[in-house]
């Protein structure tokens, strides 16, 4: 009895234990909820004081945390305006629409050239392809701009299509005739895609500038130019950017047709050589007299070892028949002085002439070019679209040969024709990204920077001294693998005759180079592509 009495005290004592523990804990969570609610609201007090204070910074609805337990954010979604003024600020604080100046030339990020089913990628390193195939995320990436400059490039033609049948049938109407039919319409496709360039910035986001052939506004139009728009250069330039949001429209610019085509002064300095000379002589018939028309040549050679066969060269050229070559558009400056590069394409780009006789000299676009470079058409269509005075400078990143009697011997091939060496794989060269010496810009631009650094004698240094003037200036600087231009190998110069950069540069060349290059040939190449038209 006594027995039982106990353990029943015992219970009601332990129940009424639980029972105070029940509640104690209770009365714990309530107060550090409300602890935690007291933090939130302190914490997100402060946040929207310093977001007041920073107008630079983002909202506090932008950049707070869920600082709550529960899954329900704090603060609401942000809204439109606050998306759209977010986008505004990554563009107008990106290199798009205007030039930024940089510390140095590293702090500059280049430029992918593009087709559409080819990149050219700019990174560094010697296990990397210089040509390859859009894949996975890069290539969604891609057809995601090439889809909104479509939609862009379309809506465009509708509206201008909306004109023009506006404007006939109050013409008609005026001149009592029925009928407003302006023809088929007509809509821009991938077909329609020439080239691009794209790049991503780790801050602002990733840029587009687009190329595609231009088209009317009614397929009878069309049909009556579409030879002549295939086959002269008349072309539309849409630039896109993807600001870490959705991809905004820049700009959409028709650019200039081939017979509006900026004039293009090639500057090329010469010292002997006369061989290789009389081989870019020919290709500079081809391509530049023949096919683009719209080039003039000015060659400054210094010293008298070699000069009777470079003039006699010219004089071949202008006497050959059908070549294109005349005194107007071909030039030879004789200087009986020790070669420096950085004069010569001074003295050439400070005697440029002005396209109009008995006018004004006009600004010039200038192309500094070497005896060893083989460039296409397409090239000088580049050199045009990625310069502007005042504004921008083109400096494309060269594919740079190897020794073809290393190359093709050692696979068991003969060496072929030195057009058919123009093949850009891994197998064949790389990517010559330490090289400044080729530019396309305007004299204006030169000579406002105060050209090259004469003291430098001989070969190198001049152009990496420009490169960085440009950098620092607020000149948006377009520097991009080109597809189009080449350099052919040639032996070196010995390192007496070569200035420290020079000389840098050239160690760094031969240390890009694979194994098929020395030494044992790759076992099997990589994708290649021809060089572009």
């Amino acid at each position: 009895m006594i027995k039982s009495r106990i353990v029943a005290g015992a219970t009601v004592l332990l129940q009424q234990d639980k029972q105070q523990s029940a509640s104690g804990y209770l009365q714990l969570l309530q107060q550090r909820e409300e602890e935690s609610k007291q933090e939130v609201e302190r914490l997100t007090a402060e946040i929207r004081t310093s977001g007041a204070s920073a107008p630079n910074s983002l909202s506090p609805q932008q950049d707070s945390f869920n600082l709550n337990t529960s899954t329900v954010p704090l603060n609401p979604v942000p809204s439109n305006t606050e998306c759209a003024s977010y986008i505004r600020r990554q563009i107008m604080s990106a290199e798009v629409l205007r030039g930024l100046p940089l510390n140095n030339e590293y702090e500059l990020i280049p430029f992918n050239h593009f087709t559409f089913n080819r990149v050219y990628p700019i990174d560094l390193g010697l296990g990397k392809r210089v040509v390859e195939k859009p894949i996975g995320f890069k290539r969604k990436d891609l057809l995601e701009a090439l889809v909104k400059a479509l939609d862009v490039l379309n809506k465009n033609i509708t509206h201008q299509q909306q004109q023009t049948q506006q404007h006939l049938s109050q013409t008609k109407k005026r001149q009592n005739h029925k009928g407003t039919s302006t023809g088929k319409p007509v809509k821009y496709t991938l077909d329609d895609f020439l080239e691009g360039l794209y790049r991503s910035e780790p801050t602002t986001g990733t840029q587009f500038e687009l190329y595609f052939r231009t088209k009317s506004g009614n397929k009878s139009h069309q049909d009556h130019h579409s030879t002549h728009a295939n086959s002269g250069g008349s072309y539309t330039k849409v630039v896109l950017m993807r600001p870490f949001a959705p991809l905004q429209t820049i700009s959409s610019e028709a650019l200039p047709v081939a017979r509006e085509k900026e004039l293009i002064h090639i500057i090329l300095p010469l010292s002997g050589r006369t061989a290789t000379f009389q081989s870019f002589m020919d290709k500079f018939v081809k391509i530049a007299l023949k096919n683009d028309r719209r080039v003039h040549l000015t060659v400054v050679y210094f010293g008298e070892e070699g000069l009777s066969e470079a003039r006699a060269i010219m004089s071949r050229v202008l006497m050959m028949r059908n070549s294109g070559g005349n005194a107007n558009n071909l030039r030879l400056l004789a200087l009986n002085e020790t070669f420096s590069r950085s004069k010569g394409l001074r003295v050439g780009a400070e005697r440029a002439w002005s396209t109009v006789p008995g006018k004004e000299p006009k600004d010039v676009l200038l192309f500094m070019c070497d005896v060893d470079i083989v460039f296409s058409a397409r090239f000088l269509d580049r050199c045009r679209w990625n310069t502007k005075p005042g504004k921008k400078v083109y400096y494309p990143v060269v594919f740079s040969l190897y020794n073809p009697h290393v190359v093709y011997t050692l696979q068991g091939k003969e060496v072929p024709p030195e057009t058919d060496q123009l093949v850009i794989s891994r197998d064949t060269g790389f990517w010559r990204d330490f090289g400044y010496g080729m530019t396309c810009q305007y004299r204006s631009d030169f000579l406002k920077v105060h050209g090259f650094d004469e003291d430098i004698v001989g070969w190198g240094g001049e152009d990496v001294m420009l490169y960085r003037k440009y950098i620092r200036s607020n000149m948006k600087v377009v520097r991009a693998t080109d597809p189009g231009i080449f350099h052919i190998w040639h032996p070196k110069a010995s390192h007496a005759q070569l200035g420290f950069l020079a000389f840098r540069d050239d160690i760094a060349a031969n240390n890009r180079a694979p194994p098929g290059h020395y030494g044992p040939a790759p076992a099997l190449p990589l994708p290649q592509t021809r060089k572009d038209t």
